[in-house]
């Protein structure tokens, strides 16, 4: 080291590892300040995200997903409102974003106008993102509704860095083999399927 030497010829070898050992300790110490102020945000971030946390892990479709994943969702996240009769997606748009509903009431149609079971809580929008087609159904809010929006990009890359296993939306049936014995379609075969 080209400081230790004048060290050494002004202190002695002794004095110069004195004072050489002392600069980490310092400098953490110098550093304490900073790291608290840094542990005092993050704590006050991690307050803020805990509604829409707790939001996001309560659906089935997150209820598996790593704290980190819920919590860099929800980071992510943007709240939405809807008034009354307001079309939050229609049938055949770019699915872009899937929305969580943590209060309010939509009303849901295919894409011929057929009547679909309404949502009062959980995900809408998450088909068109997990099959990477258009929209497949129009929402509408029957009432006033505040919802959570998740980047469609964010949400499908979340999927493959759940730590320790694979999302269950990431789950996909193994493509058939027509020398298994499970294959549909082969006549006395038992048509079952196998889980990735």
């Amino acid at each position: 080291m080209t400081f230790a030497a004048p060290l050494v010829d002004e202190l002695g070898l002794g004095g110069a590892v004195v004072v050489i050992s002392l600069v980490p300790p310092l400098l953490v110490l110098a550093a304490v300040p900073s790291l608290r102020r840094v542990d005092r945000v993050s704590a006050e971030v991690q307050a803020d995200l805990g509604p829409r946390v707790a939001v996001l892990g309560s659906t089935g479709l997150l209820a598996e997903a790593a704290p980190a994943t819920l919590q860099r969702l929800a980071a992510g996240a943007s709240e939405v409102g809807l008034a009354p009769g307001e079309v939050l997606m229609s049938a055949g748009e770019a699915a872009d974003a899937l929305y969580v509903v943590p209060e309010g009431r939509l009303s849901v149609h295919g894409p011929a106008g057929e009547a679909l079971p309404e949502v009062l809580d959980g995900v809408v929008g998450e088909m068109g993102l997990l099959a990477g087609v258009p929209r497949t159904a129009t929402v509408t809010a029957v009432g006033t509704s505040r919802l959570l929006r998740v980047d469609g990009h964010e949400f499908v890359d979340s999927l493959s860095v759940t730590p320790g296993r694979p999302h269950p939306a990431r789950r996909r049936e193994r493509p058939a083999r027509p020398d298994h014995p499970a294959h549909p379609g082969i006549p006395g075969s038992r048509g079952g399927r196998s889980e990735a």
